[in-house]
């Protein structure tokens, strides 16, 4: 009897023995995993930080392009009233001369 109770002890502590090295893998195994974690969601933020700042150069740079056509979109503006005016003036003085050479003719 007394042996097979110091067989049960033995066994009791190998047990014992291999269920705590059962979690200490465990546990190895979890902070490995904590730490790759970590470490995505560190480059995920670094990654978010990076495209937040390239949104707001290109936020920017979309904003100068904006008005830039739109003072191109004036200028335009501008030279097409210009040339307007132009032409008018041109018609007009085509007008004249064909007056001054030929003269007010009765019709």
């Amino acid at each position: 009897m007394e042996t097979s109770i110091k067989s049960l002890l033995a066994e009791k502590e190998e047990l014992a023995m291999q269920l705590t090295n059962s979690l200490l893998e465990m546990e190895e195994e979890r902070a490995i995993q904590c730490a790759k974690e970590n470490a995505s969601i560190e480059a995920i933020e670094e990654k978010k930080k990076l495209y937040n700042s390239e949104i707001k150069s290109l936020s920017e740079k979309l904003s100068e392009v904006m008005e830039e056509l739109e003072s191109c979109r004036n200028e335009c503006a501008v030279l097409r009233e210009r040339l307007t005016c132009s032409d008018e003036s041109a018609e007009l003085e085509k007008k004249c001369r064909f007056s001054e050479v030929f003269g007010d003719r009765p019709a």
